[in-house]
């Protein structure tokens, strides 16, 4: 599958400056981004969903936001332990990457209502 655009950023973002500094701030936008990506896809499957659906999507997501947050205290308390810079853009990513697959699931939602 092609490259989502703020995966193409990220990557010509961090080709422009690979210092360990260069790819926390690219990580960084680009954790931004995907929490922009996230408000606009979920925006957008509320507006396909039925009164229903919209109440079970705003019961998912709110569960889903709790889960997100204990998951970054679980990144950050597993990176705390470890030495040296290398691990910062590490605990970015794998932060963003969180934020990133819900993404990708909402979206999954809405190309299976496109389809049909």
């Amino acid at each position: 599958s092609p490259l989502h655009s703020i995966d193409r950023r990220l990557a010509e973002c961090m080709v422009k400056d690979d210092t360990t500094a260069g790819m926390t701030h690219c990580l960084f936008a680009a954790c931004e981004m995907w929490d922009g990506e996230l408000n606009r896809i979920f925006k957008e499957l509320w507006g396909r969903l039925q009164p229903e659906g919209r109440a079970a999507l705003k019961t998912a997501q709110s569960e889903w936001l709790q889960y997100r947050d204990l998951e970054f205290i679980l990144i950050d308390s597993i990176y705390a332990g470890f030495e040296g810079t290398m691990y910062t853009p590490m605990r970015v990513e794998d932060r963003m990457n969180i934020v990133k697959n819900r993404v990708m699931e909402l979206k999954s939602y809405i190309d299976l209502m496109e389809n049909l």
